[in-house]
């Protein structure tokens, strides 16, 4: 069979169960955890290995909410994505999925050593949190044991995270149903799972047998009678240690606690009260070392970090001296995340801006020195821009509607140059637009996609406040980019108040697109003018059949008139007069004259 599915090589088998075999696999780099549906020349027994295949992709995809459609937990391991793979040999299509790759650890291969009780109880507490995303939606694993446990990023978190994994057990227990066919692992099983009448406490007397486990190295209580249990255990472990275990493993579920009431536990909130105050202490030393790494890095690329401009959540900016020239740029580096389903992210998306401004320059997009990538990763060596943005011109006062027209026009033809290719940006906002001089420059191109890969989109992008409203259906085109423009000429205009009248500080911020409809456009100031009123109206217009192109504004008198100025009167310069002179030939639209 084909070693290369989707992109992905699998290499080597790192584990196997009764419907798949596990395998490690590569992509671009970067290790993922592939379990590929078992072989079978029958087709009774193929579509029984399928549908135990499917129970946990219908995990990881809740129907009940398609526009947050991904479960996801950092106690759980994280889903990627899953595809078929033809099976030349027998005909049939065999289910794949690929998953975050966890070191290839299990709690159960930890058992081998001493697990010292502060470590023990920190991944029960984490494996525990797990398990509550899990039951506050009324869903029991039910087979909860030391080999569904993960422990990820041993090499660079300490002890390493636990998380909990395989989900094709999981099932809503309602109260009091008899659930008559017995899945999961019989060692682990509660005394209740005999009568098949059980809820999600069955899992919390499974955590209860591995708290055992990892402090007996693996043997499981012989006799669970609570006095026997006790005498069963090393002497070392605390009272508090013993007594959590008694509790977990109440043969009563009515007197055994929930996983809510274990978390909320002395013992547990001391326990991660520790392991946070030691996290922060080396998290400190570990900011000293990365920094001086950074600036050696850097350094061997020709560059000299000179200060930190801004963070995001997956790039760093610093402000750095090319040293063979002097010139200053903005350097705009990945960051280096611990956890493997952001860092796999952050690449994707470094990939996804190298490779578009790569392709295209234009004056009003910035531009791209050059890249390069490195053990943290990929770094972009950008034009700097001194840290002037939209966003900072708009704190104190409302922008000129002249120079507000301005940078609208410049805006409308870098997205002109992307949307005739039919690319969306899809993170138009105000920090996103850098000010040189009297221009502007569209940045931050790590959202953008061709047109026909926005169809079924389940993933939101971008800031909430420069949503679409279609933005939240499963398809859209670049139309949205014009109701972001809309949004950012508004903002200008009013010294950065949003078209509607909805607060962004709320407590659930995703209660926007449900106000959204109902909405109504604020009444806008007297001293924006009449044709310019008119254009916010039809950039904001809720139905993207009756929001204009960017072709079309462009057309607009009041925008057409500020780019006969760019062209006619060349503002800046003879070369970016040329330069938007025949991108206009190539857009059919008519080149200003005098």
């Amino acid at each position: 069979m084909d070693k290369s599915h989707n992109g992905y090589t699998r290499l080597g088998q790192i584990g196997e169960g009764t419907f798949c075999k596990t395998y490690l696999a590569v992509k671009e780099g970067v290790r993922f955890a592939m379990k590929i549906q078992r072989k079978s020349m029958y087709e009774s027994t193929h579509s029984v290995y399928r549908q135990e295949m499917q129970k946990e992709i219908n995990f990881f995809h809740p129907k009940k909410d398609p526009k947050n459609p991904f479960r996801k937990h950092p106690n759980l391991i994280n889903y990627i994505e899953s595809f078929t793979i033809r099976d030349p040999s027998t005909g049939f299509d065999r289910m794949c999925i690929i998953l975050e790759y966890a070191d290839g650890l299990t709690l159960q291969s930890k058992y081998k050593e001493k697990i010292p009780e502060q470590q023990a109880l920190l991944w029960f507490y984490q494996a525990c949190m797990g398990l509550s995303y899990l039951h506050k939606e009324g869903i029991g694993h039910r087979d909860v044991k030391p080999a569904n446990i993960l422990i990820v990023g041993s090499e660079i978190s300490g002890g390493g995270i636990a998380k909990i994994a395989d989900f094709g057990t999981t099932k809503q227990l309602e109260p009091m149903r008899e659930h008559t066919i017995p899945v999961g692992t019989e060692t682990y099983f509660s005394p209740e799972r005999s009568t098949g009448v059980y809820n999600e406490k069955v899992d919390v007397w499974a955590m209860g047998i591995i708290l055992f486990e990892m402090q007996t190295g693996g043997l499981r209580p012989l006799d669970k009678e609570q006095d026997s249990l006790i005498k069963q255990l090393p002497q070392y472990l605390s009272e508090e240690y013993k007594t959590l275990i008694l509790s977990l493993l109440q043969k009563d579920p009515d007197n055994r606690p929930s996983i809510q009431e274990v978390l909320s536990m002395p013992i547990i909130k001391k326990t991660v009260a520790e392991s946070q105050q030691k996290k922060k202490v080396e998290e400190q030393i570990k900011i000293k070392e990365t920094d001086q790494k950074e600036e050696e890095r850097v350094s061997e690329k020709g560059y000299r970090i000179i200060s930190k401009l801004g963070s995001g959540s997956i790039a760093k900016v610093y402000l750095v001296e090319q040293l063979s020239t002097h010139k200053l740029y903005a350097l705009k580096k990945q960051k280096n995340h611990h956890y493997f389903v952001l860092r796999y992210q952050a690449t994707q998306q470094f990939q996804t801006e190298v490779e578009f401004l790569r392709k295209f320059q234009h004056p009003f997009i910035i531009n791209c020195i050059e890249s390069f990538r490195d053990e943290s990763g990929i770094s972009l060596v950008l034009e700097n821009s001194n840290g002037d943005n939209l966003l900072t011109r708009t704190k104190d006062q409302p922008i000129p509607e002249k120079m507000a027209l301005n940078w609208v026009a410049q805006i409308c033809l870098a997205l002109a140059k992307m949307h005739v290719e039919r690319i969306a940006h899809r993170n138009l906002s105000l920090p996103n637009i850098i000010i040189k001089g009297e221009k502007v420059k569209v940045s931050d191109f790590q959202s953008t996609k061709k047109i026909y890969e926005l169809e079924n989109q389940t993933i939101y992008c971008g800031a909430l406040r420069y949503f679409a409203p279609e933005k939240y259906t499963d398809e859209y085109d670049e139309k949205v980019d014009v109701w972001s423009t809309g949004v950012m000429l508004y903002e200008m205009l009013t010294g950065g108040q949003h078209p509607f009248s909805i607060d962004f500080k709320m407590k659930y911020p995703r209660e926007y697109p449900k106000q959204l409809p109902i909405l109504e456009l604020r009444q806008m100031p007297s001293s924006i003018s009449q044709p310019c009123q008119d254009l916010i109206k039809s950039m904001l217009q809720k139905d993207p059949e009756l929001r204009p192109s960017v072709f079309q504004l462009l057309e607009v008198p009041i925008i057409f008139a500020k780019i006969k100025l760019i062209v006619v009167e060349q503002i800046y310069g003879e070369e970016i007069a040329m330069i938007i002179k025949r991108q206009l030939i190539q857009l059919k639209i008519a080149v200003p004259t005098d």
